[in-house]
């Protein structure tokens, strides 16, 4: 057995995870069951030899020193990503995850935010931020927008990302994608990286520090469309984390992003009526001349009333009523969704 072979069943069962580890037989993950391989335990040496092609001597030294290694492997159509550990006084272990190789297309995600997705999408330049939850579907959303420029212009993209969950190939536009721990060990380093490449769009699977947003806003400010997720509960909370973050910047901030954003949206995924799958529900704001005046005054409350009441904008509380009406989702499913006034 080697890891040519694993990542060989893992396809052929249509498997989404490989998991390794000391003293235990390899098992895979299918339809979200975890099945047992029919192999032996492995040992130390065991799991060390099976990762020897996929860990170059770098990063097989940062393990050994207790350090956790992110890498990306390819294997023929496939890739994998996997993270590699140490646990208890010598155990190793390791998770391969396969990397989706269609990604949603716009029409299959959008729902109700298509035309504003597809609105994007042939937008040159500035700051899009989609927020949400863990779980929410954000990053694949991302994905969708940037695979639809892909599809669509001849235009040099960036994608960064630290967990890949979906491989791009190139269309009529070029993709690289830059795995973060792997192929340069920031954010920051990539998207100085990606300047320097002349790219157009460059994507972000999160803005983990101050620095990496004041990146992104020059990015943006130079003529370029980024791309970014951001965890947060939803659009107005997302530019209020940004603007408190800044500290003794945020007018600063403010002004900037006046100028250079283009929308934020949020999103949520809701089981759907009858077991059909989940349902997103989203919510936008979008940089219109009631957006610059309702930020520049730092009041969060006046942008939620501008979410309210500008028809360029729609909250979370419309779509979910939307998706009610509609019959997508039941009433009480809905519910705890919901954002109430504040008192």
């Amino acid at each position: 057995m080697n890891l040519t072979t694993l990542f060989e069943e893992a396809i052929d069962r249509n498997a989404s995870d490989i998991h390794l580890a000391t003293g235990e037989t390899p098992c895979i993950r299918i339809a979200g069951d975890l099945v047992r391989l029919s192999h032996p335990a492995l040992d130390r040496a065991s799991i060390n030899s099976l990762l020897e092609t996929a860990l170059p001597t770098d990063a097989r030294i940062r393990v050994e020193s207790g350090l956790p290694v992110e890498r990306t492997v390819l294997f023929g159509d496939s890739a994998f990503t996997g993270i590699v550990f140490r646990f208890g006084d010598d155990g190793l272990a390791a998770t391969f995850r396969r990397l989706a190789g269609a990604i949603p297309s716009l029409e299959q995600v959008g729902g109700a935010a298509l035309p504003l997705f597809r609105q994007i999408a042939k937008t040159p330049r500035g700051l899009v931020l989609i927020v949400g939850p863990t779980g929410s579907g954000k990053w694949t959303t991302a994905c969708s927008i940037v695979d639809q420029v892909n599809q669509t212009k001849a235009a040099r993209i960036f994608v960064v990302e630290s967990h890949p969950n979906y491989r791009f190939e190139s269309k009529q536009s070029m993709v690289t994608q830059l795995h973060i721990g792997q192929d340069c060990d920031s954010y920051g380093r990539a998207l100085d990286i990606a300047h320097q490449a002349d790219l157009d769009l460059v994507a972000l699977d999160d803005i983990p520090t101050a620095e990496v947003l004041r990146q992104a806003l020059i990015l943006a400010e130079t003529g370029h469309l980024v791309i970014a997720n951001l965890h947060a509960e939803g659009a107005v909370d997302a530019i209020q984390r940004l603007v408190e973050a800044a500290g003794p910047d945020a007018e600063a901030l403010r002004r900037s992003l006046t100028l250079n954003l283009v929308a934020v949206t949020g999103q949520r995924l809701l089981p759907g009526t009858g077991g059909r799958g989940r349902v997103p529900a989203y919510e936008w704001i979008r940089n219109t001349p009631g957006f610059w005046e309702a930020l520049l005054t730092g009041d969060p409350e006046k942008l939620r009333g501008l979410q309210s009441t500008d028809p360029e904008c729609r909250t979370l509380n419309a779509a979910l009523d939307e998706l009610v009406e509609t019959g997508q989702v039941e009433p009480d499913t809905a519910a705890p969704y919901r954002i109430h006034a504040s008192a």
